[in-house]
C-alpha cells in the first residue's frame, strides 16, 4: 500500500516538475565559479527520469507515544543538463529539453519503505488503555499483588519518555556512524537496531513482560535518532541544488504519510484490537527487512566518496548515473575544492561548532529551527485534538483526528511544490506566523466553547489550519536545512547537535505539557504563541535563505561573515538576505 502511495505522490511530483525548455538558459548552478552570485542564469530545463529508487526517511520524534511510521524517498534524479560553451550539440540537445538518463536506469523502480516505528498514537486513547492495562496485568502476575498507582504511572511515563531518551542518544552518535561506513551503509547498519526493538516490542505480550516492551521503545528510540541524522544528510548530498529542498521535503512528505497510515492501522477493527496491538508493535521488522534487501542498489553519497574517501572515479560514476549525463566536471571540482578546504583544517568536533565563529552563527541556526519545530505546540494540537472533536459532537472523534492526518498530508505535498518557489525562509517564517495567530484562536475558542455552542467548531478549523501552517514551514524545513549551512566536514557534527536538540525539546514537551495542561487549561496555547512569535522574529533577522545555493556559496557566506565580525571586533550579525539567490535563479517548480 505504502508504495503505491509514494509512487502516485512521486509521479505527481514528476509531471510538475517537467518544466519547458529554455534554450538560452545556462544548464546548471555552477560549482565551482569565479563570477558572483548575480551572475548566474536560470535553471535550465529540469525533469525527473522515469525511472525511481525509493528512499526510506527518518521516522519524526514521537508526539508522546508514537504509532507506526513509514517513510520513503526517491534517490534517483536527472540533474539539469549544462550547455557546454562551444559545443553546438551541446546547445542543440539543451534546446530540445531532452535530459539524458541511464537506459538502465530507466527499467530499475526500487520502492524502500522506511522500518516502520511502532508506538501508540496520543490521539487513540483506547490503544493507550490497551497498554496500561497490559502493565497492569503483567505486574499483578508478577508480584501476586496489583501494583499501586505510583507504580503504575511511573512504569508508563517511563515506557513514554525512553523512547525520546533512545532518540537523544541515536542521534548525538549521527557522526561516529557516518564518518566511519558513509550515509548508506550506516542507514543499512541501523535497520539491526529496527529488527531488535521491534522483536522485542511484539513479544512484550506474549512473554508477559514489561521490561520488554520499555526495552524495545528505548532500542526504537536508538535507531530513530540515528535515522534522524542520516537521511537528511544523505538526501541533501545526493540532490541537484535546483531541487534540494524538494527532495528535502520528501522526508517529511513519507514522516505524515506515516503517521496517516499510523491512525488508520491503529483503528480497533485493524491492528488496534486488544487481542493484535503487539502485531502493531511488531511489524518494524518487515520494513526492515525490506529495506535491507534493497538499499543496496541505491549509490553511496559521491560527496562522502571523493571528499571522505578520496575516490574520485567512484564518485564520478555515481554521478553520471544519478544526473543522466556524462558532464559532471563541475560537480566533480567543485567537491575536489572542498576537499583541499578539508585537508587544511583538522577534524570537526561537537565544541569546535560553538568556539570557531564560522561554525557558530549556523549551529545556532539549527538549533533554533529545530526547537521551533518541537515547541511550535503541534503536539498539544494532536493531544487536545480528540478531545474537542467530541465536544464538538463528532460521533467518532478518532475519524476527525484521522481527518487532521489527512490535512497533514495534502499540505505537506503543497509545500514540496513551494519550497523551491518561495523558499525555505519565506515558507518557514509564513507558518509560524499562521501557527501564532490560530494558536490564539484555539486559546479564545476554547475558554468560549461552553458558553457559545460555535466555539467547538471554530477550534475544529483553528486545529486544522494550524497542522496546515506547520506542514508549510516548521515539519519539513527544519530536518533538511541543516545539510545545507554545513560542508562536508562539520556537517557530521552538525546534524548529530541538530537531531539532539530536536529530540530533547521532545522530551522536554512530552515530559512537562501534561502538567502545564493541567494547571493552564487552554492557557497553555499562550506559552506556544510565545514561542511561534520568537521563532519567526529569530527567523527573520537570522535565517538566510538557503534556495538554489550551493554548499559552497553557503559556507563561504558564513566564513565571510565571520571575518568581517572579527575584523569589527565584534559578533555582527549576519545580513541574511546576503546569501539569497538572486529573481535569475529562482527554480520554476
Amino acid at each position: 500500500m505504502i508504495p503505491n502511495i509514494c509512487f502516485v505522490c512521486l509521479f505527481v511530483l514528476r509531471r510538475s516538475l517537467a518544466l519547458s525548455p529554455r534554450p538560452e538558459c545556462n544548464g546548471a548552478i555552477l560549482a565551482h565559479r569565479k563570477t558572483p552570485p548575480h551572475s548566474f542564469k536560470r535553471f535550465s530545463h529540469l525533469s525527473l527520469p522515469n525511472s525511481w529508487d525509493y528512499r526510506r526517511l527518518p521516522p519524526q520524534p514521537a508526539n508522546f507515544v508514537l504509532l507506526v511510521e513509514t517513510g520513503f524517498h526517491h534517490v534517483r534524479q536527472v540533474g539539469p543538463q549544462r550547455l557546454t560553451s562551444g559545443d553546438p550539440s551541446a546547445s542543440a540537445s539543451q534546446s530540445t529539453g531532452i535530459t539524458g538518463v541511464n537506459p538502465c536506469a530507466q527499467h530499475i523502480c526500487i520502492f524502500c519503505s522506511h522500518p516502520i516505528v511502532i508506538v501508540c498514537p496520543p490521539t487513540n486513547p483506547f490503544i493507550l488503555q490497551i497498554i496500561k492495562e497490559f502493565i497492569n496485568k503483567s505486574l499483578t502476575e508478577k508480584a501476586n499483588i496489583p501494583p499501586s498507582e505510583v507504580l503504575l504511572t511511573s512504569l508508563w511515563s517511563l515506557s513514554v519518555a525512553i523512547f525520546s531518551v533512545g532518540g537523544m542518544i541515536g542521534s548525538f552518535s549521527v557522526g561516529l556512524f557516518v564518518n566511519r561506513f558513509g550515509r548508506r551503509n550506516s542507514m543499512l547498519i541501523v535497520n539491526l537496531l529496527a529488527v531488535a526493538g521491534g522483536c522485542l516490542m511484539g513479544l512484550c505480550k506474549i512473554a508477559e513482560s514489561v521490561e520488554m516492551l520499555i526495552l524495545g521503545r528505548l532500542v526504537i528510540g536508538l535507531f530513530c535518532g540515528l535515522c534522524t541524522g542520516f537521511v537528511p544528510m544523505y538526501i541533501g548530498e545526493i540532490s541537484p541544488t535546483a531541487l534540494r529542498g524538494a527532495f528535502g521535503t520528501l522526508n517529511q512528505l513519507g514522516i505524515v504519510i506515516g503517521i496517516l497510515v499510523a491512525q488508520i492501522f491503529g483503528l480497533e477493527f485493524i491492528l488496534g484490537s486488544e487481542e493484535l496491538w503487539p502485531v502493531l508493535l511488531g511489524f518494524t521488522i518487515l520494513p526492515a527487512i525490506l529495506q535491507s534487501a534493497t538499499l543496496p542498489c541505491c549509490p553511496e553519497s559521491p560527496r562522502f566518496l571523493l571528499i571522505n574517501r578520496k575516490e574520485e572515479e567512484n564518485a564520478k560514476r555515481i554521478l553520471q548515473w544519478l544526473w543522466g549525463t556524462q558532464d559532471v566536471f563541475q560537480d566533480i571540482q567543485e567537491m575536489k575544492d572542498e576537499s583541499v578546504r578539508m585537508s587544511q583544517e583538522k577534524q570537526v568536533t561537537v565544541l569546535e561548532l560553538f568556539r570557531v565563529s564560522s561554525y557558530r552563527q549556523p549551529i545556532i541556526i539549527s538549533i533554533v529551527l529545530q526547537l521551533s519545530q518541537q515547541l511550535s505546540g503541534i503536539n498539544a494540537v494532536f493531544y487536545y485534538s480528540t478531545g474537542i472533536f467530541k465536544d464538538a459532537g463528532v460521533e467518532e472523534p478518532i475519524y476527525a483526528t484521522i481527518g487532521a492526518g489527512v490535512v497533514n498530508t495534502v499540505f505537506t505535498v503543497v509545500s514540496l511544490f513551494l519550497v523551491e518557489r518561495a523558499g525555505r525562509r519565506t515558507l518557514h517564517m509564513i507558518g509560524l506566523g499562521g501557527m501564532a495567530v490560530c494558536s490564539m484562536l484555539m486559546t479564545v475558542s476554547l475558554l468560549l466553547k461552553d458558553t457559545y455552542n460555535g466555539m467547538s467548531f471554530v477550534c475544529i478549523g483553528a486545529i486544522l489550519v494550524f497542522v496546515a501552517f506547520f506542514e508549510i514551514g516548521p515539519g519539513p524545513i527544519p530536518w533538511f536545512i541543516v545539510a545545507e549551512l554545513f560542508s562536508q566536514g562539520p556537517r557530521p557534527a552538525a546534524m548529530a547537535v541538530a537531531g539532539c536538540s530536536n529530540w530533547t525539546s521532545n522530551f522536554l514537551v512530552g515530559l512537562l505539557f501534561p502538567s502545564a495542561a493541567h494547571y493552564l487549561g487552554a492557557y497553555v496555547f499562550i506559552i506556544f504563541t510565545g514561542f511561534l512569535i520568537t521563532f519567526l522574529i529569530f527567523t527573520f533577522f537570522k535565517v538566510p535563505e538557503t534556495r538554489g545555493r550551493t554548499f559552497e556559496d553557503i559556507t563561504r557566506a558564513f566564513e565571510g561573515q565571520a571575518q568581517g565580525a572579527n575584523r569589527s571586533g565584534k559578533d555582527a550579525v549576519m545580513e541574511m538576505n546576503s546569501i539569497q539567490p538572486p529573481k535569475e535563479t529562482t527554480t520554476n517548480v
